[in-house]
């Protein structure tokens, strides 16, 4: 085997988000010929990772569709591919409202998000519930409809009063990543 030339390519984002490594190989391997090609020839193939950006969800009990009263919910969300990954921290003031399996919280995508349902698997994460004097509770993060929603070892998801009775010491932190519509790895 002879190699005429070996030639490396390095084509990164001016952001830094992204690296791309291509190999050429031009002349002749085992008596096939390659194109004499050049970088500037290569289409980049590169995964769109953005920066963490951040938003307010939106925490609303499902059934009054009223906003969860003494809530602040902060919240960031980056692009990987075709996905978005999302960090959401909710930290109670005192007694929140929504209460009852039927009165649970959920908290809103960034504007314009929508999930693709034919590549959704269901969990796309995991959180973690504190309430002082009462403890920590595990949560999977998954979708209800168009909003994100917390469950824990209840058989209801996360409310004022589950997975314990929340007050002004509370918190609860999310973190997920489902594929959105409309969203391709490369664009």
């Amino acid at each position: 085997m002879q190699l005429n030339r070996l030639s490396l390519v390095i084509a990164a984002a001016v952001s830094g988000a992204a690296v791309q490594l291509v190999f050429q190989a031009c002349g002749s391997v085992k008596g096939i010929s390659t194109p004499d090609a050049h970088a500037d020839s290569v289409a980049p193939n590169v995964a769109v990772v953005t920066d963490w950006m951040t938003y307010t969800p939106m925490l609303t009990s499902v059934s009054a569709g009223t906003v969860v009263g003494n809530a602040v919910t902060k919240g960031a969300w980056r692009r990987v591919g075709d996905t978005i990954e999302l960090r959401i921290a909710t930290a109670l003031s005192g007694t929140p409202t929504g209460h009852g399996c039927n009165d649970f919280w959920q908290w809103s995508l960034p504007d314009g998000v929508a999930i693709d349902a034919v590549k959704n698997l269901g969990i796309g994460g995991m959180g973690n519930a504190y309430q002082g004097g009462i403890g920590n509770a595990k949560l999977s993060v998954q979708l209800y409809g168009t909003q994100i929603v917390a469950a824990g070892d209840s058989p209801c998801f996360v409310n004022a009063e589950v997975p314990f009775a929340f007050a002004d010491t509370g918190s609860i932190s999310l973190e997920g990543a489902f594929p959105v519509a409309g969203w391709t790895s490369t664009q």
